[in-house]
């Protein structure tokens, strides 16, 4: 089984800082959520460990919204 190439995560961090930046202009976060797995684990140093994609959609909204 190959692994992930370079060329590939390139582009998928790409996707995701454009993902992100919308997100900041626009302020919808639901986007970015969706960029993650519903079974994802977020490590926020400052915020906790987030198990799921809705818990990184509450914890993302809730806390960009006040920005």
């Amino acid at each position: 089984m190959a692994g992930t190439g370079r060329t590939e995560l390139d582009t998928a961090f790409a996707a995701y800082q454009e993902v992100a930046a919308e997100a900041a202009r626009s302020g919808d976060w639901n986007p970015w959520a969706e960029l993650f797995t519903e079974d994802a684990e977020y490590v926020e140093h400052l915020y906790g460990t987030m198990h799921g994609r809705e818990a990184i959609r509450a914890w993302i909204t809730e806390t960009m919204g006040t920005y």
